[in-house]
């Protein structure tokens, strides 16, 4: 991760940053590293409707921040790669390592402004979208396991063993 400033980056990107809690997102635009919105987006088609609007105003294509928030987060996720915009999916330790230099209070407008300031100087990786049965599967391999079917399936495994020896 390079700290490096670009220039020509600073100037000619629009970024929307989003803090995602469950149900809603509170969201900030930026461009020419001005705040030219700020407000509530409900995870729904309306919500996602004002957010592919507010896209449409930008000057340029905009890249999305958000952090990683697991399920809270699949929707805007899922939104990103239906309308092939590049997103940047951060992982909350990393978000917060990258923002600790702006000093504010800890709050979700707070948090989606800090996103969108650092995206300009920060050098961070784009996600790349994974095919939906991968997702499934995975979803399924921890639904699995969260219910204890590995811990049931133990025991008449041992069980098992000496029958086939």
């Amino acid at each position: 991760m390079k700290t490096s400033i670009n220039l020509e980056r600073m100037i000619t990107l629009d970024v929307i940053a989003l803090d995602v809690s469950n149900g809603r997102s509170y969201v900030v635009h930026y461009s020419d590293n001005k705040c030219l919105f700020e407000g509530w987006m409900i995870h729904n088609q309306e919500g996602l409707n004002g957010l592919l609007a507010r896209s449409q105003l930008c000057q340029t294509v905009p890249e999305i921040v958000l952090e990683a928030t697991g399920v809270y987060s699949r929707v805007i996720e899922r939104f990103c790669q239906d309308h092939h915009f590049d997103y940047y999916l951060l992982n909350p330790l990393e978000a917060r390592k990258q923002t600790d230099s702006l000093r504010v209070n800890k709050t979700d407008k707070s948090d989606a402004h800090k996103l969108a300031l650092t995206h300009y100087f920060m050098e961070r990786k784009k996600k790349v979208g994974i095919d939906k049965e991968y997702q499934e599967m995975t979803t399924l391999s921890r639904w699995y396991e969260s219910n204890g079917y590995c811990i049931q399936i133990e025991p008449l495994r041992r069980r098992l063993e000496p029958l086939n020896a």
